[in-house]
């Protein structure tokens, strides 16, 4: 009994896992798309992908820590931190702030995520959260 209890929570797992792991991979996608076709916002991570800066995001609602790493590429996200890297910042929100952020949020939004980290990586990560708002 308990073992098939374990497979099913194992399994619950898994599914959330390929969802969080396709989710990634299209937010990915759309950043990178974002810095290399909008100037402004290039012009902004421009600092951060020469530092080669790796942002600790990390969520609730559902908790999750995931990092992004800027590079010449783009942005790369993973729920493992890069081999033989250090954290530069750390974004904390909820997850609904976290979307919002990025797509149409105001002031108002943006003010509640936390961002803690090097004064200039700080500065950078709040500019690139004003610039990437759609609406």
């Amino acid at each position: 009994m308990k073992d098939s209890q374990n497979q099913k929570e194992s399994e619950k797992v898994a599914e959330r896992h390929i969802l969080q792991t396709i989710l990634l991979i299209f937010l990915e996608s759309l950043l990178t798309f974002l810095l290399k076709t909008d100037r402004g916002s290039r012009q902004v991570a421009k600092t951060l992908i020469q530092r080669r800066a790796v942002i600790e995001v990390r969520t609730y609602l559902p908790a999750e820590n995931f990092y992004a790493s800027f590079t010449n590429k783009g942005v790369l996200l993973d729920f493992d931190l890069p081999a033989s890297c250090k954290v530069d910042g750390v974004v904390t929100a909820s997850s609904p702030d976290m979307l919002r952020a990025f797509m149409s949020a105001p002031a108002s939004v943006l003010e509640k995520i936390r961002v803690e980290g090097d004064a200039d990586v700080v500065s950078d990560l709040r500019h690139l959260m004003h610039i990437f708002n759609v609406i």
